[in-house]
């Protein structure tokens, strides 16, 4: 799964949890300063959509 972060922070992570052995592995900063907003998979890869903006706002527009 993806994340985005809190309004008001940049970054995101990608979280892989294998329910089989029960564990996770979560990876920050994969694409710096953008949030992961989607996944898809096809052929063994792991394709994803990232974004510059958290809740609404790109880091251009903060206040």
């Amino acid at each position: 799964m993806g994340t985005h972060p809190k309004n008001g922070e940049i970054g995101g992570a990608l979280a892989v949890y294998n329910p089989a052995s029960k564990s996770k592995t979560i990876r920050r900063n994969i694409v710096p300063e953008q949030s992961i907003v989607s996944l898809a998979s096809s052929g063994g890869y792991i394709y994803g959509g990232t974004t510059i903006f958290s809740n609404g706002k790109n880091e251009s527009q903060k206040t």
